[in-house]
C-alpha cells in the first residue's frame, strides 16, 4: 500500500467520528488557501449553474464526491459541510489524482445538452481582518461592530481584555445605539472569553448551568485529586482523621453521583458591569461559526441578549469538546480526540439541535457594509411591529 493510500483510509475515518475528533489534513493536504466556491453539493454530485457536473478532467464526479464526502465529520452543518467539501476538493484532485488547474469541467443542464468548461482560477474567501478581535466604527450611524474571530487568546488575555474595555468606552462615549458582533469566521476556543466579552452586554438573569459528562480516568484522576487536597488540609492524627471524614460524609451524595453519572455540573458565572452597554445588539453567524463561538450564540439566545442574524451555524448542539492533539510518530500526521461531552441547561430553541438565525441574511462570504447594517436594523424593527 503506498502512502497516499494508507492517507485516504485515515481521512476517511472523519466521517465516523464527532468534529472535534478528527484527522487533521494539514500534512496530507498543502493547505492550498483556494476554495471551489462556484459548486454546490447536491447529494452525490456537485451542481455548477444550475447544471449537473459530470466529470472534472475526465474524473467521474460521484466517485470523488463520495470519497470528499467521507474526509468530514456528519455532525457539521449542510452549509459547513458543503464549504468543507469545496475547500477538499482542489486539494484532493492534486495530492490525490495529480489533477491541477485549469479544470476542465462537463456538464449536463435539465434538457440533457451537456457543455464543457474550463475553469483557471479558484476563489478565496473573503475577511475583514485576520486579527482576532477588531472594532469598527460608524459615529454617524450611531453602528459599532466587533469582529470577534476567535475564542483562544492564550497568553494576550490582557491584550484581549484591554482592547474590550477600550473599545466599549469608545462606544459608551459616541453614544452608539447599535452593536453587531461578527463571529462568522469564529472557529471556537474556550467560553472563558466568551464570558469576559458578555460581562459588557446587559442580559436577563436566567442561570445557566454546564453539565459535563467525563471518561472513567478523569473521574478517578478528580476524585484522587480531592483525597490529596483533604490530607493536604489536614493532619494525619485523631482529629485530622476525623474531620476527613466529616467533610466525606456531608460530600458523600455528591461523590457518588459524581462516581455513578460521570457528570459534573456546575453553574456558569455570569458577571455584567455596572456601565454595560444598553442599546441594541446583533449577533451575526454563519456556515464557520463553530464550538465555542456556537457556545456564544446559545447563550445569546438564553440571557436573551438581542438578536442573532445570518444563517445556520456549523454544528447542532450538544456536542462533543475538550479536544487533545495527538501526532503520529513517523509521519507526523496529526489528529485531535474529545475528551468530555457538555451541555446546558435550561435549554434554548433550536431546529434539529441548529440554533437558527432570528433574521436571515445571505453573509456568507460578504463583506458587510454600512448598508447591510442599516438593513438589519430595519428588519428589526418591522419585526417588533
Amino acid at each position: 500500500m503506498e502512502v497516499k493510500d494508507f492517507n485516504r483510509i485515515l481521512l476517511s475515518l472523519n466521517q465516523y467520528t464527532d468534529g472535534h475528533t478528527q484527522v487533521s489534513k494539514q500534512k496530507i493536504f498543502n493547505s492550498d488557501p483556494s476554495v471551489f466556491l462556484n459548486l454546490k453539493v447536491n447529494d452525490n454530485t456537485f451542481m455548477l449553474n444550475n447544471d449537473r457536473v459530470l466529470s472534472i478532467n475526465n474524473k467521474d464526479i460521484t466517485e470523488i464526491i463520495i470519497e470528499v464526502k467521507s474526509f468530514s465529520s456528519k455532525e457539521y452543518g449542510i452549509h459547513m459541510n458543503e464549504l468543507n467539501i469545496c475547500k477538499i476538493v482542489p486539494e484532493y484532485l492534486s495530492v490525490f489524482h495529480g489533477v491541477k488547474l485549469p479544470y476542465i469541467i462537463k456538464s449536463i443542464n435539465q434538457k440533457g445538452d451537456t457543455t464543457t468548461r474550463v475553469i483557471s482560477q479558484l476563489d478565496s474567501l473573503r475577511r475583514v481582518t485576520r486579527e482576532k478581535l477588531l472594532f469598527n466604527f460608524y459615529p454617524e450611524e450611531s453602528v459599532a461592530v466587533i469582529f470577534y474571530n476567535s475564542c483562544d487568546f492564550n497568553k494576550y488575555e490582557r491584550e484581549f481584555e484591554k482592547s474590550l474595555s477600550l473599545g466599549f468606552a469608545k462606544m459608551n462615549e459616541l453614544k452608539i445605539k447599535n452593536l453587531f458582533i461578527d463571529v462568522r469566521s469564529n472557529g471556537g476556543g474556550f467560553i472563558h472569553y466568551n464570558n469576559i466579552l458578555l460581562q459588557y452586554l446587559k442580559k436577563n438573569n436566567n442561570k445557566t448551568v454546564m453539565h459535563t459528562l467525563v471518561t472513567k480516568i478523569v473521574v478517578e484522576e478528580q476524585l484522587k485529586r480531592n483525597y490529596e487536597r483533604l490530607n493536604k488540609r489536614f493532619p494525619d492524627n485523631l482529629w485530622g482523621r476525623l474531620r476527613k471524614q466529616m467533610i466525606l460524609l456531608s460530600k458523600r451524595k455528591k461523590l457518588l453521583k459524581f462516581e455513578h453519572t460521570r457528570v459534573v455540573s456546575e453553574r456558569m458565572k455570569s458577571k455584567t458591569l455596572k456601565k454595560c452597554y444598553k442599546g441594541n445588539v446583533y449577533l451575526i453567524q454563519g456556515r464557520e461559526t463553530y464550538s465555542a463561538a456556537i457556545i456564544l450564540a446559545e447563550e445569546f439566545k438564553r440571557k436573551q441578549i438581542g438578536v442573532i442574524v445570518g444563517e445556520e451555524n456549523g454544528s447542532s448542539i450538544p456536542f462533543p469538546s475538550g479536544p487533545v492533539n495527538y501526532t503520529l510518530p513517523n509521519s507526523k500526521i496529526s489528529f485531535t480526540c474529545s475528551f468530555r461531552y457538555s451541555w446546558y441547561t435550561p435549554p434554548v430553541e433550536t431546529c434539529n439541535g441548529f440554533i437558527l438565525p432570528d433574521i436571515e441574511y445571505d453573509v456568507f462570504n460578504k463583506i458587510l457594509t454600512i448598508e447591510d447594517y442599516k438593513r438589519i436594523i430595519e428588519y428589526n424593527r418591522n419585526n417588533k411591529k
